[in-house]
């Protein structure tokens, strides 16, 4: 696909519809809200189309820019800790209203317990790796790290997951 291709209204339209949830689970996984998500995946995309943006990787690049500008507002509203990664919120990345019975449910709030207990860079990789399901390549280009750094945290950040649940099974037995 050509550059003038990649810079039109239309392009941007398609990309937006396909790769629509995994932009948004980004912008959930920082900010928390739904809402606000949704809105800054949509502010993103306007501005590339205004702008003319062309891109090479373009869901690296627009997984970029939305947590960049998820950076952003959270720092605009001074919510955003120095040290963190990814935003402290967990909840929303796992539907649990898609939940279709009482074990899922209950699956998906485990799941979003064991996330909020990772250290920030394990998190975010998770995040990127499982739910916006994003290559290890594209998360080094993303975050700006070596690809086997990335590998580190996500390999890490499932054994820390793993341990959360045998401490679990152990304290229920």
């Amino acid at each position: 696909m050509n550059d003038a291709t990649r810079q039109d209204g239309e392009y941007w339209a398609r990309f937006f519809e396909t790769e629509h949830r995994r932009l948004c689970t980004v912008a959930i996984a920082w900010l928390g809200n739904t809402d606000e998500a949704l809105d800054l995946v949509q502010d993103v995309l306007v501005r590339f189309v205004e702008r003319g943006i062309s891109a090479d990787a373009p869901l690296a690049f627009c997984v970029r820019a939305i947590r960049n500008a998820a950076i952003d507002q959270l720092r605009r509203r001074r919510r955003l800790p120095k040290s963190e990664p990814l935003g402290p919120a967990c909840e929303s990345i796992v539907d649990i209203g898609a939940a279709k019975n009482e074990a899922q449910r209950h699956a998906a709030e485990y799941v979003q317990l064991a996330l909020s207990q990772l250290k920030p860079a394990e998190r975010e990789v998770i995040v990127l790796k499982v739910y916006a399901q994003l290559t290890f390549a594209e998360i080094a280009d993303i975050l700006a790290a070596p690809q086997g750094t990335i590998a580190t945290h996500y390999r890490r950040g499932l054994e820390a997951m793993r341990k959360f649940h045998r401490e679990r099974i152990d304290d229920a037995a």
